[in-house]
């Protein structure tokens, strides 16, 4: 199928001498001087269509297939943020670690769902993300407060034990979280900019192996376990 623009010119082409051996240039408003033979040629529809810079943008940016097998949320990213509640313990909220990852994520899940690819954007720079994990902190610190007013049992339940809702504690294991989600993924993932604004490209990408990467997360997670296990037990122990 011609456009519009060839097939004005066509139409003056036909309207000229029959006699006529060689095709002749046509100039329309906005369109280059050209030979309008090369306009005739149905294999190459489109010599004469403009470039459309979306087009274009899609046309580089076209997801890989293998990123549209990833998992949306990866349970490595807990592994870190359970050693970080283990160790810093009053100072840090797991909660607010956890549903960073999960917020941070919503990204790459909207993406893989569109079959849009980057599928790691804006959220999963060091600085976005550390952002969002702000913001969550301080949700998750109202949150508390107003359940702490208005639901007796709170008082009493995990959250409350653990000071997860403490504003420290749930700044601190937000802003964790998102850090530490841009960090680990640009290691895994080459679409990743952890540096943005800042810098472009991912140099972290293949820093460490997958294999090790995944290995050392799951090994900070059993020995967080270890270390809050020791803790109950050392708590039991004092009552």
């Amino acid at each position: 199928m011609q456009c519009p623009r060839c097939h004005a010119e066509n139409a003056l082409l036909r309207t000229s001498s029959a006699g006529s051996a060689q095709p002749r240039s046509v100039n329309t408003p906005g369109h280059v001087s050209r030979v309008t033979s090369s306009c005739l040629r149905p294999s190459r529809p489109t010599d004469c269509s403009p470039i459309d810079a979306r087009s274009l943008e899609h046309a580089v940016s076209t997801k890989p297939r293998e990123e549209g097998r990833l998992m949306p949320v990866t349970p490595f990213h807990f592994g870190p943020g359970l050693l970080g509640k283990a160790v810093v313990n009053r100072y840090f909220s797991f909660t607010s670690f956890a549903i960073t990852q999960v917020v941070i994520d919503v990204e790459t899940a909207y993406y893989l769902v569109r079959n849009e690819w980057p599928l790691h954007r804006a959220f999963h720079t060091m600085l976005v993300g550390t952002a969002v994990g702000v913001v969550v902190g301080v949700l998750l610190h109202v949150v508390g407060r107003i359940a702490d007013r208005r639901l007796r049992c709170f008082g009493s339940s995990l959250l409350s034990r653990w000071q997860e809702c403490e504003l420290m504690a749930a700044l601190i294991g937000g802003a964790f979280g998102g850090a530490s989600h841009s960090l680990l993924d640009s290691m895994m993932h080459s679409d990743v900019q952890p540096y943005w604004p800042w810098a472009t490209g991912n140099p972290l990408l293949g820093v460490v192996g997958l294999t090790t990467l995944h290995l050392s997360c799951v090994a900070a997670g059993v020995v967080a376990v270890g270390i809050l296990l020791a803790k109950a037990a050392a708590e039991r122990r004092t009552v």
